[in-house]
């Protein structure tokens, strides 16, 4: 309900940009099938300055693929489940007390974005994707199988249905 409420908001700013474009990246947050991913995100400040922030979230399946094939490039990305990089490189809930763990981000801020293949786990920092790095080929030749021959003889009338 509260995302639906959130881009029914978004809708409402569309007026001062490209309407089509935005109007597109919101149907695409509507998109049930979500995914993983890691985004580098530098949002612009009152000062002329730049704030970097670096988050894990859920997103749009649909939509992380368009982003990704340059097919959108304004909009909204509705980030769900937020977790971000905190002190000591450890990995943190962003959803507390006062945070549900969702926040929007327009799309032209997204600096850097890829696929996470599991939810990081708050408390622990990169190492725990270490073991989702790939694994190199053996560069010794496999064990043949062992092929097992085993006679099994059983009476013709056990092999033949039943008559009635």
């Amino acid at each position: 309900m509260i995302r639906k409420l959130v881009l029914v908001l978004m809708s409402c700013t569309l007026f001062a940009c490209d309407l089509v474009k935005e109007a597109d990246a919101i149907n695409e947050n509507l998109d049930a099938k979500t995914i993983w991913i890691f985004a580098q995100i530098n949002v612009p400040q009152k000062d002329n300055k730049i704030e970097d922030y670096y988050y894990y979230g859920r997103v749009s399946e649909s939509l992380f693929q368009r982003i990704k094939d340059n097919e959108i490039e304004k909009g909204y990305i509705f980030l769900e489940d937020i977790k971000y990089w905190g002190d000591n490189d450890l990995i943190y809930d962003y959803a507390d007390n006062e945070d549900v763990g969702s926040m929007l981000f327009r799309i032209e801020d997204i600096r850097r974005i890829r696929l996470i293949k599991t939810e990081p786990k708050a408390g622990m920092g990169s190492e725990q994707f270490d073991d989702l790095k790939e694994t190199p080929l053996p560069t010794e030749p496999l064990p043949k199988a062992v092929e097992i021959k085993k006679e099994i003889s059983l009476p013709v009338a056990e092999l033949l249905p039943a008559e009635e």
